[in-house]
């Protein structure tokens, strides 16, 4: 992992995506987190490299394991990368149907909103800044035609929530 990112500030791109792909099968099984970022790093070592398809690729990959392992701050920094590399996720631009219905995203915001965390510790857990957290919020309690995030967190938990009553 250290010789990935001596490769990385020489400008050897490929070589130090290659350093980090190593250093997360090293990780991996011991350390999990650190075989996240390592696999996050190879991809965007890639991309920075201009191998965009590879890049894609590793990332995809690194992202579906990081969110399967519940590592969201990870996960985060990867879907930047992935932004960055051109690719976009339906699911984080696109509601789940047609309607005002909750992104995925604004779910997950408002249920760390019901569990009492403030708008600044929910940035520091998604890897957000506040005021995007702030906005995606108010996107969610517009759908919800919710008066107060205590309403909003209320309403999104309801059955019929996802119908963006």
């Amino acid at each position: 992992e250290l010789e990935g990112l001596r490769l990385l500030h020489a400008g050897l791109f490929d070589a130090a995506a290659a350093s980090f792909a190593e250093g997360a099968d090293l990780w991996a099984g011991f350390i999990e987190p650190r075989a996240m970022v390592c696999r996050w790093a190879e991809g965007d070592a890639l991309r920075s490299a201009g191998r965009r398809d590879a890049a894609a690729e590793r990332l995809s990959a690194a992202l579906e394991l990081s969110t399967a392992a519940g590592f969201e701050l990870v996960a985060a920094r990867i879907r930047r990368s992935l932004r960055q590399a051109g690719v976009h996720s339906p699911s984080e631009h696109a509601p789940a149907a047609a309607g005002m219905r909750l992104t995925r995203r604004e779910s997950e915001l408002l249920a760390l909103a019901g569990r009492g965390l403030t708008n600044i510790e929910i940035a520091r857990r998604m890897g957000l800044g506040r005021p995007t957290v702030a906005r995606i919020l108010s996107n969610a309690m517009v759908k919800l035609d919710a008066d107060s995030r205590a309403q909003a967190v209320a309403l999104a938990t309801e059955p019929d929530s996802a119908a963006g009553v």
